[in-house]
């Protein structure tokens, strides 16, 4: 199963009003049931330099790629 990146701004935004939101210590997860797949990522400056927050960005990215398969409906992410 593939999945599309969000991109747009308007497409966060959306996520952000209407979407639900489940807290840990190190991140917020916010949902969203969807037709299709998508994930996105957004990352403040107080997680450290631009290095820092495109290598959890990638590493998020890729622990989500992993997961895919054992995740049942589709759902916006971010």
């Amino acid at each position: 199963m593939a999945y599309l990146r969000l991109k747009k701004q308007a497409d966060f935004q959306k996520l952000f009003q209407k979407g639900k939101r489940v807290y840990t210590p190190s991140f917020t997860l916010l949902y969203k049931p969807s037709k299709q797949t998508t994930f996105g990522i957004s990352l403040g400056k107080k997680h450290g330099k631009s290095v820092v927050r495109n290598r959890v960005k990638r590493l998020l990215r890729e622990a989500f790629r992993a997961a895919l398969p054992n995740m049942q409906g589709t759902y916006s992410l971010v």
